[in-house]
């Protein structure tokens, strides 16, 4: 096949020299074009859509020299600009923070957060907490929901970060993701949402890196010519339909993680779809402001206002052993640490803990006392 006979390119961002590379040898390894799912490439670049050919249908293709010649330059220069971005969007937020008169929730205001997140994402209220904990881009709180395809995964994250909390400062991605791509991302720092990850979870240089950078935030990458080193000391929140505990190196992983297994009857489904939310928009309004002041207050004065009391670490400390005592389930040292998160993000949020508060994030914290959490 000539060059002027090859398909037209899939994507505007390949120039016609490379697109024309990954023509001729998909050619030479007699592979159809229309036999590759072009449509599911999210972050579309010459590297991406080599890394996508491998891990999705096993293709070797080779880079064309003189994009070899000029990548490095690229990486820089793209690297510099989105660190350039972050930093004015991270500026934008701190202002935006400062502008809002601190006031922690009374009691009707927690009720009706709390009854509007459960009308929002029903049966799925474990993905909209964590989500918001997450976002709160205080220390580590990486999370993990797994479940069938239109559950609630998307809604509970993605959306709520399209939709009501809408800042610049949280990188996504949807769909396919190579491993320099999760590298980059990891450099970037801030919270990361991944949605539909499973590759996340089948590429072993991937889960190298992810595991890097849940356990100590040192992530290494290391190519044939290279060796780059990032400092993660960001979230992630992984959506994914499938979620596999193989060996002990995947258990490491998800023990560093709050999963939300989301297994939903038809029955609970079909109610979900009837249940007609209106959105209550004050709400939502008032949820993002709390987020952005406690994104921009620092963990010292967190604790000074709102650290948990003697009586509160009591009260965590009874009920996690209380918890533990009748159960054969594995847990770790990390089990508490979780499990106490729970309660103490609760505290920063809603700026108390009364009784109620504190049977909500019992509620809540009874998902994540076992590795891998509640089935």
């Amino acid at each position: 096949m000539r060059a002027s006979e090859y398909p037209t390119k899939p994507f505007k961002s390949l120039l016609k020299r490379e697109w024309n590379c990954i023509c001729r040898q998909l050619n030479e390894m007699e592979v159809a074009y229309d036999k590759i799912d072009w449509a599911s490439i999210d972050d579309v670049g010459y590297t991406n859509v080599l890394e996508f050919l491998k891990d999705e249908y096993g293709l070797e293709l080779r880079e064309d020299d003189e994009h070899n010649k000029k990548k490095g330059d690229w990486n820089r220069e793209e690297k510099e600009d989105q660190l350039s971005r972050l930093e004015q969007a991270k500026d934008r937020e701190k202002k935006l923070a400062e502008e809002i008169a601190v006031k922690d929730f009374d009691h009707q205001e927690a009720e009706r957060i709390i009854e509007e997140m459960a009308n929002f994402n029903k049966y799925c209220e474990n993905v909209v907490w964590t989500t918001i904990f997450c976002l709160m881009n205080k220390g580590r709180f990486n999370v993990i929901n797994a479940g069938a395809y239109g559950v609630g995964k998307s809604r509970g994250t993605k959306e709520i970060v399209d939709s009501w909390i809408k800042l610049d400062t949280i990188q996504q991605i949807t769909g396919h993701i190579t491993p320099a791509k999760m590298f980059d991302m990891f450099g970037l720092g801030g919270s990361i949402v991944v949605d539909e990850s499973y590759t996340l979870f089948t590429n072993a240089q991937i889960k190298h890196l992810l595991r890097s950078a849940l356990y100590d935030g040192n992530v290494v990458w290391t190519t044939k010519t290279d060796e780059r080193t990032a400092f993660f000391e960001g979230s992630m929140i992984f959506n994914t339909n499938v979620l596999n505990n193989r060996n002990m190196n995947d258990s490491a992983l998800l023990d560093r993680c709050f999963i939300n297994r989301l297994d939903l009857s038809n029955a609970q489904i079909i109610e979900k779809k009837d249940s007609n939310y209106r959105p209550d928009r004050d709400i939502w309004k008032q949820i993002k402001n709390r987020l952005l002041v406690i994104r921009n207050t620092s963990l010292k004065e967190l604790d000074e206002k709102y650290g948990l009391t003697m009586a509160e670490c009591d009260y965590v400390d009874e009920f996690f052993n209380s918890r533990v005592r009748i159960s054969q389930s594995r847990i770790s040292m990390r089990s508490f640490h979780r499990v106490k998160d729970i309660f103490q993000r609760t505290k920063w949020f809603f700026g108390d803990l009364s009784k109620e508060l504190l049977e909500f994030a019992g509620n809540l914290a009874e998902n994540y006392i076992f590795i891998g959490g509640k089935k």
